[in-house]
């Protein structure tokens, strides 16, 4: 190869001879050369223990019709063979730095398969407390050290126990999917890792009766039913903001969507809606049947006949645009503020999953009916419960609406 020729391609620069093949593992570096009328290229193949060994193959012909000039070849070597397993050659397997799988095979598949919520989460806390601390570090010798010193990192920044539990669970994850892609092999670091328990930051309050009925008059429609609906179902936000019209029967007959019967005056929870994403449950004992006492089948069919947007697919608590009601936004502006009238030190919607539990123990439910409705349950009620089994939870739910009954919630 001329020097002319190696200039002009500034993609790849091959090197003559074995000799220097052998001090450059790169494959930017390969052995081009002319032999019986063929151009061939020799360059080096790492395995996953980073051994090498080297292959040739046949580029093209250097002679007669059709044939390749220098340049040519060189393009076609770089284009078909060395720039794709150039990165690999670089960074053999087991020599891959967790910043590199981070990058290169972690990232993209977590963008295709995590809830945006998780997404966001995992790529915050790997970009201030992970790859900062071990991004040079290879994924085959990781130690549970190495993920104790990013929790120590951001606990020396003030950071909570919770976020240096959710640190350890991202470098988990890493190592797991470095696992079934045999990148990396053994016991996970990050199941060994010490890290402090957390504590709850809040304390868990639940509204009494009369301050839950002062709520309910407070609140306008459609808030209102969607806070009922979370106080009488233990839906969390998410849930509700994903309710849609398919989901809630109202009628004395059993229905069906997607394939599933749906029983009389029962909804069914089956995705939720968060941070402008319609998603799957949290876990598959929240998909859920809960069967609605008469006072919330009452409240919903009246909000359905006074909604806009009342089509299959139309989400149940929507906005005058028919797009889901912001959780977080009502929460905020409206509940926040409703904190110090009806008397507590806080308002959001996890209130009313508090409230749910602790009425529900007031009325005498058993525990595994009140875990189940909460969707804690080890098995999903849409497999267990018969119609004698809804109809038990209905009635204790409806002793619940019975504490909660005003003029504000009926009307």
């Amino acid at each position: 190869m001329t020097p002319a020729a190696a200039q002009s391609s500034a993609r790849v620069s091959f090197l003559k001879g074995d000799q220097d093949m052998g001090r450059r593992r790169g494959q930017r570096s390969g052995h081009l050369r002319e032999h019986h009328g063929s151009w061939l290229l020799t360059y080096r193949v790492y395995d996953t223990a980073g051994k090498s060994q080297r292959e040739t193959v046949t580029i093209g012909p250097a002679e007669g019709p059709g044939k390749f000039t220098e340049k040519q070849a060189e393009r076609v070597a770089w284009d078909h063979y060395l720039s794709k397993v150039d990165q690999v050659a670089q960074a053999p397997r087991a020599l891959m730095k967790v910043g590199e799988f981070w990058e290169h095979k972690y990232k993209p598949s977590a963008l295709m398969k995590l809830k945006k919520g998780t997404r966001e989460q995992y790529f915050s806390l790997y970009s201030n407390w992970i790859g900062p601390v071990i991004g040079n570090k290879r994924l085959a010798v990781l130690e549970s050290s190495d993920v104790e010193l990013c929790v120590t990192r951001c606990l020396e920044a003030g950071m909570s126990a919770a976020t240096a539990k959710a640190i350890r669970k991202v470098v988990s994850a890493i190592f797991t999917k470095a696992k079934k892609m045999k990148i990396a092999s053994g016991d996970n670091p990050a199941s060994l890792a010490e890290v402090p328990e957390a504590k709850p930051v809040r304390e868990k309050v639940a509204l009494t009766v009369p301050q839950m009925r002062n709520v309910l008059e407070l609140l306008k429609e459609p808030v209102r039913t969607m806070a009922l609906t979370a106080v009488l179902t233990s839906m969390n936000v998410a849930e509700l903001c994903g309710l849609r019209w398919r989901h809630v029967n109202l009628s004395p007959e059993w229905v069906t969507f997607n394939g599933e019967g749906l029983a009389p005056f029962t909804i069914a929870v089956r995705q939720h809606y968060s941070r402008g994403e319609v998603g799957s449950l949290k876990t598959g004992t929240r998909k859920r049947n809960i069967p609605m006492p008469d006072s919330l089948v009452n409240a919903l069919a009246v909000l359905k006949s006074r909604a806009s947007y009342v089509g299959l697919d139309d989400v149940v608590f929507c906005s005058r645009e028919g797009t889901p009601i912001s959780g977080n936004n009502v929460g905020k502006r409206i509940l926040s503020k409703m904190a110090a009238t009806i008397g507590v030190s806080r308002l959001g919607w996890h209130n009313f999953r508090y409230t749910h539990a602790t009425l529900t123990q007031a009325v005498g439910m058993n525990s595994r009916d009140r875990q189940d409705l909460m969707g804690h349950g080890a098995l999903e009620m849409t497999q267990r419960y018969t119609a004698q089994d809804a109809e038990r939870l209905r009635s204790g739910l409806a002793q619940v609406a019975g504490l909660l009954q005003s003029k504000a919630v009926v009307n």
